[in-house]
Formats: structure tokens, C-alpha cells, sequence
């Protein structure tokens, strides 16, 4: 897999993550069960991703605080069109937050 554009915004993260095709599928060919992950899926990616983070973050704050909301929006890019169109919003989420209603400047 390749992490081809990801912007870290205060309170989420946007990540547009390439599988590479050899020997991988879109989706979990099974039903993933608990302490079991099917490999070279998109869950499977996204826990190590929040797992190594988490460890990370954990480890450099000594703190044990939740970072992660417990889901995620996954979103398959179909057509160059597509692809342009993520990658602009990616790449225009630091502005867009500016004027976000969660943006703590923004609240009265």
C-alpha cells in the first residue's frame, strides 16, 4: 500500500491510500472475526495505521487517552476525474477548516 496525499487536520485526518494491486483485493474476502484480521483489506490497513499511532502517541504523552472515533469512512476512487476531485479537497481542507463549524474559533 502507498499513502499517496493525507492532510492531519486538529480533529480528523484525510488519507488517500493506494493497495497495490498484486495479490491484494478491495474488500475482505471473509468475515473478519475477533483477534483474526484478514490480511491486505482495508480494516486491516486502517487498525495497524490507528494501532501505530496510537502506540506512538501513547508513548510520547504517557497518556492513555482515546485518540480515535471507533469507525472510519472509506471511499473507492474509480476514475481519474474522481481522484482529482479527493485530492483537491484533501489538499483544501486547511482552508475549508477556517470556516468549519467545529473549529473552536468559530463558536461563540
Amino acid at each position: 500500500m502507498e499513502i499517496n496525499e493525507y492532510i492531519i487536520m486538529p480533529n480528523h485526518i484525510h488519507m488517500l491510500i493506494e493497495i497495490n494491486k498484486k495479490g491484494t483485493v478491495p474488500r475482505a474476502p471473509t468475515i473478519e472475526k475477533f483477534g483474526n484480521p484478514t490480511s491486505k483489506t482495508i480494516p486491516t490497513i486502517i487498525r495497524y495505521i490507528k494501532g501505530g499511532v496510537t502506540r506512538t502517541y501513547r508513548k510520547q504523552y504517557k497518556s492513555d487517552t482515546n485518540i480515535w472515533q471507533r469507525n472510519y469512512y472509506e471511499h473507492i476512487v474509480r476514475n481519474e476525474k474522481e481522484l482529482i476531485e479527493i485530492i483537491k479537497y484533501i489538499r483544501n481542507n486547511p482552508i475549508n477548516w477556517k470556516k468549519d463549524y467545529l473549529n473552536n474559533k468559530n463558536k461563540p
